[in-house]
């Protein structure tokens, strides 16, 4: 390692999808109506927390990245007993949405590999130059996930909706 480069080190914390929306409806239409009183169907949340070393001269030597997610989507309660149709209906939205969620794994991916990249290239950061700058790098990294919410409205325009029969 020359002498000012960053050693980066990468250590998971949790990576999971959990059912943990509890739609509770016996009908598809309950199940919309539930839905639409959620702010998001799914919910994507992603960290990258990190710890760093620094030198006598405060200027960081190595930095271990902590990066983790949860993915939670929504679980009908009466999907089980649901008309065939409707839970064919469920399962394309399902789909969808999974699709959508996955789409935030993605950039949180990406802002991870910037962030690696960016440091492992970077030489004599001090310890209030990184903060900055990774605090800089963060606020990107969610201003591309708000765009991405943005440009499908929340994955409405990707096919997260229910259609009801009438």
């Amino acid at each position: 390692m020359a002498s000012g480069t960053i050693k980066v080190k990468i250590k998971w914390g949790a990576k999971k999808t959990s059912k943990s929306i509890k739609i509770d409806a016996k009908t598809l239409e309950a199940a919309l109506d539930k839905l639409s009183r959620l702010p998001e169907w799914g919910k994507f949340e992603g960290e990258i927390g990190y710890q760093y070393k620094a030198d006598k001269d405060k200027k960081v030597t190595e930095v271990t990245l902590k990066p983790s997610y949860e993915i939670k989507m929504p679980v009908w309660s009466k999907y089980g007993s649901a008309p065939k149709a409707d839970k064919k209906e469920w399962d394309r939205m399902y789909k969808a949405l999974a699709k959508h969620e996955d789409g935030h794994r993605l950039i949180h991916l990406e802002a991870l590999a910037k962030i690696n990249a960016w440091l492992t290239s970077a030489e004599g950061l001090t310890v209030k130059e990184f903060k900055t700058a990774f605090e800089k790098k963060m606020k990107e990294g969610q201003k591309n996930q708000d765009k991405f919410d943005s440009s499908t409205d929340h994955g409405t325009k990707k096919g997260v909706h229910l259609h009801i029969a009438a």
